[in-house]
Order: structure tokens, then sequence, then C-alpha cells
């Protein structure tokens, strides 16, 4: 039995269904971090340290370098075997669903398919060790969403910086055989083009319904 009686407070509370479309946050956690499930899809990644986390699926251990990623509704927590810095971001899984959907246009799935087919990709809870090219790279897609959840920032920076890294997180998470009928994408992370994220911040930002998809490379 873990014993969770000094943890840490959670990371969020669960909530159904979030305020925004994605929140995140910069943490240090030196104990653990007591049982939660969330309404939203969890990701994060471990900056130094190394936990234990436990809950349906078992216990595993994460360490520095490592990308972790879990479906909605997981109840877990974690133990600290020391001193443990992650950034972590909820998102809310229509938001996932999508940017997925914009990452791979050439998809036909429904929202109910791709959400399941996200789900088998994650399994409940999913770690990941990063060759070091690709943890820096996803790291600061971490960072720059870290920063932009600011309260003094614009939610359209927000919306942009988590698109950068769904889409990033996307490309590392999708095995090759399962792109069908997906468009072929790299492996390694990829930053969003300035014209979509400035086009993506405007439209959030203004809450305009005017601009559509095809216009998005087009928008000053």
């Amino acid at each position: 039995m873990v014993d969770l009686s000094n943890a840490d407070p959670p990371l969020f509370q669960a909530r159904t269904p979030p305020a925004e479309p994605v929140e995140s946050a910069h943490w240090r956690i030196p104990t653990g971090v007591p049982p939660v499930a969330s309404s939203n899809f969890k990701a994060f990644v471990m900056l130094e340290g190394v936990a234990q986390i436990h809950g349906s699926f078992g216990i595993k251990t994460v360490q520095a370098g490592d990308l972790v990623l879990m479906n909605p509704g997981v109840k877990a927590g974690s133990l600290s075997l020391s001193p443990v810095q992650v950034i972590t971001a909820y998102f809310h899984p229509g938001f996932v669903i999508e940017q997925m959907r914009w990452s791979r246009p050439l998809s036909d799935r429904n929202s109910r398919s791709l959400f399941d087919q996200i789900s088998r990709w994650i399994g409940g809870l999913r770690s990941i060790a990063l060759e070091s090219h690709a943890f820096d790279a996803v790291r600061a897609h971490f960072t720059l969403l870290s920063d932009a959840s600011l309260p003094h920032v614009p939610l359209g920076d927000r919306i942009a910086r988590a698109t950068e890294l769904i889409w990033s997180l996307g490309d590392i998470l999708c095995p090759p055989s399962s792109l069908v009928p997906f468009e072929t994408t790299e492996t390694t992370p990829r930053a969003i083009r300035k014209d979509v994220s400035r086009a993506l911040s405007r439209m959030h930002s203004e809450h305009s319904t005017r601009l559509r998809v095809a216009d998005l490379g087009r928008v000053d």
C-alpha cells in the first residue's frame, strides 16, 4: 500500500466540463499527489526526479526525460521517490479531437471513433522515454503553453500554444501502422506555422465565426 498521508495537493481538481479548453502549469512535487481523476486528457513531462504513478493500471515508474499521457477518467496518484518537477497540461477531449483532425485532414473518422483511437494509443496511462532531442522539443512546447496559461495572457495565445503541443504529441504517439487513413506525418515534433499561429490567436481572442480552416493561411 502506498502511503499518501503526506502527499502534496492534487495538481488540478477534476471538472466536467473544464472552464477552458486547456490548462497548464509548472509544478514541483516533493512527496506525491493523492489519487484524482480528471474528465480531460492529461499530459506532462518529467523535468527532474523519479516518481511512481499508481492506479487501476498498476504501478509505473517515471523519471526525468519521460513524457506521460493519461486518458480521461483515469484515477491515479503518485509518490515522489526524489523531488519531482513537471509541466502538466489538461486538454478538453473535444478540443483534442478537433486539433487531431486539423493535423490529419484526410481522416474521415467521426468524433467517437477518433476519441476511441486516441484512447487506445494511450491505453489508460502511457509513459514514453524520449530521446534527448525529442524531449527538448516537447519540453519547449510544454513551456510555451505553461507561459501562455498565465492570467494576463490572452486566451488566443494559449489556444495557439496548445495546438502546437497537441500536434507534436500526435506525431510522437501515432505509430506508422496507425496512420491510415491519416496523412503520413513526421515522427519528431514540429513547430506550428507562424501564420496559422496568428490566425488561431485572432480567431479565439476575437471569438470570430467568419474564419474557416481554409482562411487560416491568409490571415494577416
